[in-house]
């Protein structure tokens, strides 16, 4: 079919070098088309269709509509081909650059990008000096069409948390890393998505807005279909409220957007040339102890009253009831003062005999730390003062000096108020990283959990040593400067960048329920969504979750959730097992046992994610892209290629619908009672198929192994 041409000449942009794929440039729109060759039987003739796989509208200030020139690059090779027939317009402008300005400074520059993708920039100029034009009013946009693209992955953590991404309706509000901040983003965020039809990556440039994921599912809310990306000059928003509001720290007078678009021919296909773009992913593999054997923290069980005691307590319980151990994190509030990183006299009074005898069982040592310090601490007190300024300062509002205030203190998730560490500050970072390895060498303390790092914790208006250009830079030396310099970590907070520093990426913090919201069904989406935008290893937070406002936990849901931690890169507990009745005990000990089966999976695609920067953790598309039934299935993931998991995510399941990607399967019995259900489970399943109905009993995990 031929495409129609406009009245006015189009801008095409070859995307392939034969011209399988152009991008259409006209006023206020873009379209991506894929051309397709199809053979015609009459005279072995060949057919060419051409398909809009992507359209996006932007919007230019009102000047720009009449006052707009022109300027392209001409390509140097027509990329259609000689025949008329391979022409999808036959007036167009074959260009691998383009760029349209105006008089009032405002300029839009497409050019192609090495390694096939599509580099397009938008920068408003002094709109207030042109045609009285407050750029106040006009900002620049771009309107994704959402379902020309099929479905959508990647983008951000949420405290909803759905795959695919569609599946949620996206609020315009703040894009950077939040502890549930006002649209329900949470520590993960990075502006990159693939769609199942075309790949999008996108470098935010300075302030700017995009519709995130909102605690609302689409079967609620009526959504409008698109993906509404705006840069403005400062962050702010009538209708939303966050730290950051209005700050003057982080504005600029020209907001831009700069994005890069690539098309593949499939998701798979697009979610590796995401992963080749971004930073590559941390190339050190997680300490092994942590992967092979669980992780338990004191925070759900003791919160923050946890004590020596009820740390050795606590030991000495999972050892006498034979549970394997790894790490004994011992979380909230260990110290004296928060940013003091003294053991608390009191609680603690001999912390170096309680780290021996958590050596002497097994048990390797951490600690919970957070950039902030109260404003009572030594901390504070001693080098906050002039010339040191290890904290964040804050300048003062709708001032034209550069004089900065000492008051930067600000409100958290604990009834204190606090200072933010400034971590572009070398020497503030020296200072902290000694309190750090004083720990170690005078107690022995194995690594550290670095909790926060969120620029929502910070001053209105903060100022740091080294100049950020966005708030999600705070992330990202939060992790390079102080959490990578140790090899046992865990943080939960990352940005663009972030990947070549985190090891082990902790979910937000799960709460004890079934669903999605902010549940065990939010594992696996929120699973999967870090290892699309680079981070394979993902610690899904504490077994049952962290049992907040009192909620009671049942039996069923730890067993449950347990059994689909075990197939992640790590297991963390908290809850003890032995609360419940002695044949969950018995279970669960077990089940964690049984992991030992399931790490030759784990350690093979751990090394795989290691080489590749693939996720580890991969959703059912990964093997079979082309497959449309594999693109919405969120509750199933692999382990590698070779390792089906099916875990139970609803309540009183008995039994569940299975499908199976492309290969031959086998069941894979975790625990030796499974083998006595031969003429359930034996036998090959040759997919792609479903399995409907597979029994499912509390003690069975459906697990299965790709023989061919």
């Amino acid at each position: 079919m031929a495409l129609e041409s406009s009245k006015d000449s189009d801008i095409w942009l070859p995307l392939l070098p034969n011209g399988g794929v152009l991008l259409c440039w006209k006023e206020k729109t873009l379209q991506c088309f894929r051309k397709s060759c199809e053979n015609n039987n009459e005279e072995n003739s060949k057919t060419y269709q051409w398909q809009c796989i992507a359209k996006a509208t932007f919007f230019w200030p009102p000047c720009c509509v009449t006052n707009l020139q022109t300027n392209w690059r001409p390509t140097k090779n027509n990329v259609s081909g000689t025949s008329q027939e391979d022409n999808p317009v036959s007036n167009r402008i074959e260009a691998e650059h383009c760029s349209f300005c105006c008089s009032c400074g405002t300029k839009l520059t497409v050019q192609l990008y090495p390694k096939k993708l599509l580099e397009i920039s938008v920068v408003y100029g002094n709109l207030e000096e042109h045609g009285h034009f407050s750029s106040e009013v006009f900002y620049p946009t771009f309107l994704f069409e959402l379902p020309i693209s099929g479905h959508w992955y990647g983008g951000a953590h949420s405290l909803r948390q759905f795959w695919p991404t569609e599946r949620a309706c996206l609020e315009l509000g703040p894009y950077y890393p939040f502890d549930n901040g006002p649209q329900g983003l949470c520590g993960l965020v990075d502006p990159s998505w693939v769609s199942s039809k075309a790949s999008r990556q996108w470098n935010i440039g300075l302030e700017n807005f995009a519709k995130e994921l909102l605690p609302l599912a689409d079967s609620k809310v009526q959504g409008n279909d698109i993906l509404h990306i705006e840069a403005r000059r400062q962050y702010d928003l009538s209708s939303i409220t966050h730290p950051l509001s209005n700050s003057s720290t982080f504005h600029t007078a020209y907001p831009c957007i700069d994005f890069v678009l690539g098309i593949e021919a499939d998701v798979r296909k697009a979610t590796e040339r995401l992963l080749d773009y971004l930073p590559q992913c941390n190339k050190s593999k997680p300490f092994h102890a942590l992967v092979e054997q669980p992780i338990w923290t004191t925070w759900a069980r003791y919160k923050q009253d946890i004590t020596q005691q009820d740390v050795e307590n606590f030991a000495q319980e999972i050892c006498e009831r034979g549970y394997p151990h790894s790490v004994l994190e011992i979380d909230d509030r260990w110290s004296r003062k928060y940013g003091d990183l003294v053991f608390d006299e009191t609680k603690f009074p001999h912390p170096e005999k309680m780290v021996q005898k958590l050596h002497d069982l097994g048990f390797l040592v951490t600690l919970w730390v957070i950039p902030f310090a109260d404003e009572d601490s030594e901390a504070v007190l001693k080098n906050d003062a002039s010339p040191k300024k290890y904290f964040v300062r804050q300048t003062l509002q709708n001032s034209n000096s550069n004089d900065l205030i000492a008051s930067s203190s600000f409100r958290w998730w604990q009834p204190t108020t606090v200072k933010a560490l400034d971590v572009t500050n070398p020497e503030a970072c020296e200072w902290f990283l000694e309190q750090l390895y004083r720990l170690q060498r005078e107690y022995g303390i194995d690594g550290f959990k670095f909790d926060a790092g969120e620029p929502c914790f910070l001053p209105q208006h903060p100022a740091f040593r080294e100049t950020l250009r966005i708030p999600d830079e705070y992330t990202l030396y939060w992790n390079c400067n102080i959490a990578s310099q140790f090899p046992i970590r865990e943080v939960r907070a990352a940005s663009r960048g972030c990947q070549a520093y985190v090891s082990f990426l902790r979910l937000f913090d799960k709460f004890s329920v079934w669903d999605f919201d902010n549940g065990l069904a939010s594992i696996i989406p929120a699973t999967l969504v870090a290892g699309i935008v680079g981070y394979p290893f993902v610690l899904p937070d504490i077994v049952g979750g962290n049992c907040y406002d009192d909620r009671q936990l049942s039996e069923e849901l730890f067993i449950r959730w347990l059994e689909l931690s075990l197939a992640m890169p790590s297991v963390q507990l908290s809850v003890a097992p032995w609360q419940f009745s002695e044949d969950t005990v018995k279970l669960c000990r077990e089940l964690l046992t049984s992991r030992k089966r399931l790490l030759p999976f784990i350690d093979d695609a751990m090394e795989q994610s290691l080489n590749t920067g693939w996720p580890m953790i991969r959703p059912l598309w990964w093997t079979c892209p082309q497959l449309t039934e594999s693109w919405t299935i969120d509750d199933e993931f692999t382990v590698g290629d070779n390792l089906l998991v099916a875990p139970v995510i609803v309540a009183h399941e008995n039994d569940r619908d299975i499908f199976f990607p492309p290969g031959t399967w086998q069941f894979l019995p975790l625990l030796d009672s499974n083998k006595d259900n031969r003429k359930d489970y034996n036998g090959d399943i040759i997919g792609p198929c479903w399995l409907r109905q597979f029994p499912t009993p509390i003690h069975i995990v459906p697990c299965f192994r790709r023989i061919i």
